[in-house]
């Protein structure tokens, strides 16, 4: 009985110690809420942009149409990229390069989040700051 009750026990733990495992990687850089700031490319305007996050999905706008083009969709985050994958349909008649989609190197302080890419000579960076309630 007594090596019935510690082969229980010692699963029971192992199975507590896989979920806390599971918990630490499942853990957001990008909590939920509602975040504002700029984008800029590299040489050109800034816009004021406004992202909601709730879970692994986002949604937003830019104050100038399409720069940056951000509609909504999910996204997926490790410790210094994320992946954004829009699910809008967009018209042709503009830079697709300017859509809210594909990895981004981003980082994570007190104050603010950065997300970049680098394409060829040009740089699309985001930086903002998200809203207290």
């Amino acid at each position: 009985m007594k090596k019935l009750c510690l082969i229980l026990f010692s699963i029971s733990l192992l199975a507590s110690c896989k979920k806390n495992d599971d918990a630490k990687s499942q853990q957001r850089l990008l909590v939920t809420g509602l975040y504002k700031g700029t984008f800029s490319r590299s040489g050109l305007d800034t816009a004021d942009i406004s992202l909601s996050i709730v879970g692994n999905r986002f949604e937003g706008q830019g104050s100038h149409q399409n720069y940056p083009a951000i509609c909504s969709g999910s996204f997926s985050e490790n410790q210094s990229s994320i992946t954004f994958q829009d699910s809008c349909a967009w018209p042709a008649n503009f830079d697709w390069s300017l859509i809210l989609n594909g990895r981004y190197e981003f980082s994570v302080d007190s104050k603010n989040v950065r997300i970049w890419r680098i394409n060829g000579s040009s740089t699309d960076e985001y930086v903002l700051s998200r809203l207290t309630r």
